[in-house]
């Protein structure tokens, strides 16, 4: 072999090693596991002159959760899609208490300062392969009072080459309906016969035991994504109406079985 095509040939090899090495890493994604904190709290007073937006068509990402350990407390009259179940480990997406809560100091703070409500506060826990996201997980909670509001919508975690969040949120206000509305997606339970179909872009809340149902008349969105430079850090997402605090922490699990539960989707 001639010194030329030695050198051509060492090159060759040197040059595939490391491509070798890097198509094995990327056949076996590695899974990591984080707790993931969120509070969603609205300006008491909104000064910023914007009015809220015209009813709009809401729905909710293909392989939505709910937290197991909580129900879902209305049935929606819009598109949401059709429930299935899917497979997640036992410890994953567990509603929180509130003593394994990250961000109970940031919540204090906010319902002490006389300008916020804090609207909910959860916590939970879920792996994440990289390249892929999590499930993204539903936040639902209702507003009562004299002026009724939901606030509905989704957080999603992803890592592509950075970890991220996106949060998707709507805050609705309410006006109760006398009659029940038959939708045209149709309706669980009872229905007034003498009720008229809906209008279109109306979204009527029907909402669980034998409360009235809540039509929508206007709603706030937040949409918005985050890079999470660093799991040390808080990350922070507002709109005129609303506001997030989020934060993500790695957690490393206890041993479990390897026993799996269901878990309600939205697709």
């Amino acid at each position: 072999m001639s010194r030329n095509h030695f050198i051509a040939l060492s090159a060759a090899l040197l040059f595939s090693l490391p491509l070798v090495n890097l198509q094995a890493q990327a056949a076996e994604p590695e899974e990591k596991w984080y707790q993931a904190d969120i509070i969603v709290f609205r300006y008491l007073s909104d000064s910023s002159g914007e009015a809220w937006p015209d009813v709009t068509a809401t729905s909710k990402p293909e392989g939505t959760i709910t937290l197991k350990g909580e129900i879902p407390f209305y049935t929606p009259s819009f598109d949401i899609g059709s429930s299935s179940l899917t497979t997640l480990p036992d410890n994953a997406f567990i509603s929180l208490p509130a003593n394994e809560m990250k961000l109970t100091r940031e919540a204090n703070k906010l319902a002490k300062s006389g300008r916020y409500e804090v609207i909910t506060q959860k916590a939970w826990r879920g792996s994440l392969m990289s390249g892929q996201q999590m499930p993204p997980v539903e936040i639902s909670t209702m507003i009562d009072g004299i002026d009724p509001m939901l606030l509905d919508g989704t957080i999603t975690v992803s890592e592509e080459r950075f970890l991220h969040v996106d949060a998707d949120f709507w805050l609705k206000k309410l006006e109760p309906v006398d009659t029940f509305i038959t939708s045209s997606l149709g309706r669980i339970g009872d229905q007034n016969p003498n009720s008229q179909e809906q209008a279109p872009g109306e979204q009527v809340i029907f909402q669980n035991a034998n409360l009235p149902p809540m039509r929508v008349i206007a709603n706030y969105p937040l949409e918005q994504r985050r890079r999470i430079r660093s799991t040390r850090e808080i990350q922070y997402m507002d709109s005129p109406v609303i506001g997030v605090i989020f934060k993500l922490t790695p957690w490393q699990p206890e041993e479990t079985s390897a026993e799996e539960s269901s878990i309600t989707t939205v697709n």
